[in-house]
């Protein structure tokens, strides 16, 4: 059990590292290049963004899943993988070349055929490194994982910089993407090779994974399809600038969640297989992970969101700040992200696929039914009420109907989790009540006190950084946080 607990930390030390790093860095490479770059140009990127996902998706072919829940796997076994993954990518990108002009004519855009044609190199790049990740993944061994992120990061920072400077405007945005991918694999594969690799692979564990694995597959593309169908249909009905404004919002939601959010699932996922046969350390260990994600995105993103007008100022500059609104409502729906991602690690590890699949389709009808209403389905006065607000209206609407489909989805999960360990909604809702309570009080002080710092957007924002900051801390101390306790124990001990 020590072993287990000390590798747990350590997997979550390393993982915290890398996420913490990449999403820096980032954000660092952010404050040049979307100060230089136009909405027009974050919106080409993020009109392609849905191919690109369900392009990832179609290779992965829900077996990464399927190989972490394993008990071991043998070389042949993640040899085939390998060659399986890669010959659908090369297909894939093949099929997505010949339909670059076909989606260019949707959105009415012609510079996307060449555009798409790069970006979709993105899909075989990706297929080399996902074996590798795997086996890192399965060991507890995110060291080499975050290191190859970390020197991936810096380097397609610096080519998009670059990129930026010479003034290739969309194509800089394409070519971070393309060396971050490149540069991720090669490190993947060099830091630690991986000399297992067979010429004669056991294709046989295809089918078996494919049991476990073909409604992963299915929900892969439809959450693909999902997740990105309000950004294509924004592009679609909206100009290119206000899908920019959304795509950009997102992005940086995407910045402040996945700080957070896959540091716990990615861990979470190997340690709960590791103890499936034990239900009550199981449990232990689920709801331990339910309170850090609870302490982390509830004051990090709630207090993100306070201060975004002044980050956008200070960083983005002021033509970006139509995006603030958007990415408010964002955040609130990406609170729900983590305990989403955690129930869908316990389901999977107890082989649920159905259930995950059941409650995964209730959410994505759900979304796409919003959309439907909110875009495909406008009225004539609709459109011309549209006109007049700039969409801001339509598109808040559609983000809050995804929270409730959220919601709805993560009740499914935790009612159909509470028959392998027994948890149910109410202890859900006791274990993060207390950390979404004090995060409010913080979000409701800092507001407050920011109506009377009359001052510069900097020494505004770190006034409120640090408001928030006590006020949360001093929070925690009085529900007496049992998490801070073993924070300072481990912090001993080292």
């Amino acid at each position: 059990m020590d072993n287990l607990k000390q590798k747990t930390k350590k997997s979550i030390v390393w993982n915290a590292i890398e996420k913490v790093g990449v999403q820096l860095i980032a954000l660092l490479t952010g404050l040049y290049v979307v100060r230089n770059v136009s909405e027009t140009d974050m919106g080409f990127i993020g009109a392609l963004t849905i191919f690109v996902s369900i392009g990832i998706g179609l290779v992965d072919l829900g077996f990464s899943t399927a190989l972490i829940r394993r008990e071991s796997n043998t070389d042949e076994e993640y040899s085939a993988i390998f060659y399986v993954n890669l010959l659908i990518s090369v297909v894939l990108y093949l099929v997505g070349y010949f339909c670059a002009p076909l989606i260019s004519d949707w959105y009415s855009i012609p510079e996307l055929t060449d555009l798409a044609r790069l970006l979709f190199l993105i899909v075989i790049i990706n297929s080399l490194s996902l074996v590798q990740i795997v086996r890192h993944t399965k060991a507890l061994d995110f060291k080499y994982i975050a290191i190859a992120n970390l020197v991936a990061v810096i380097v397609s920072g610096v080519v998009a910089i670059s990129l930026v400077h010479l003034g290739y405007s969309y194509w800089a945005l394409a070519w971070q993407q393309i060396s971050l991918r490149l540069t991720k694999t090669f490190m993947l594969w060099v830091i630690k090779p991986w000399k297992g690799l067979k010429l004669n692979p056991r294709f046989g564990v295809v089918g078996e994974l494919f049991n476990f694995s073909y409604l992963l597959i299915i929900n892969g593309i439809v959450s693909s399809v999902t997740t990105n169908f309000f950004t294509v249909t924004i592009g679609r009905v909206f100009p290119a600038s206000i899908l920019g404004h959304y795509y950009t919002a997102d992005k940086y939601k995407n910045i402040a969640r996945d700080v957070i959010t896959p540091t716990i699932a990615q861990v979470a996922m190997p340690v709960l297989t590791e103890i499936k046969d034990d239900k009550v350390r199981q449990k232990q260990y689920y709801r331990k992970f339910t309170n850090v994600c609870a302490l982390l995105i509830f004051p990090a993103l709630l207090g993100l969101a306070v201060v975004f007008d002044d980050f956008c100022v200070l960083v983005l500059t002021e033509k970006w700040l139509p995006i603030v609104p958007y990415f408010r409502m964002l955040v609130v729906v990406a609170l729900l992200d983590p305990f989403n991602g955690l129930a869908n690690q316990i389901l999977l590890v107890e082989g649920k696929t159905k259930h995950f699949f059941f409650s995964e389709c209730v959410r994505h009808t759900l979304l796409i039914l919003s959309a439907y209403i909110c875009f495909i389905n406008l009225s004539e006065s609709h459109k011309a009420m549209l006109e007049v607000y700039g969409g801001n209206a339509v598109i808040n609407i559609m983000i809050a109907a995804s929270f409730l489909a959220w919601f709805i989805c993560l009740s499914m999960k935790i009612k159909f989790m509470n028959g392998i360990f027994r948890y149910s909604i109410s202890e859900m809702i006791k274990d993060v009540a207390p950390y979404l309570i004090i995060s409010i009080v913080m979000v409701l002080i800092v507001w407050q006190s920011k109506l009377y710092m009359d001052f510069g957007p900097l020494p505004r924002m770190v006034a409120s950084v640090v408001v928030g900051g006590i006020v949360y801390f001093i929070g925690l101390k009085l529900i007496k946080c049992d998490i801070l306790d073993e924070l300072s124990i481990l912090k001993r001990k080292r």
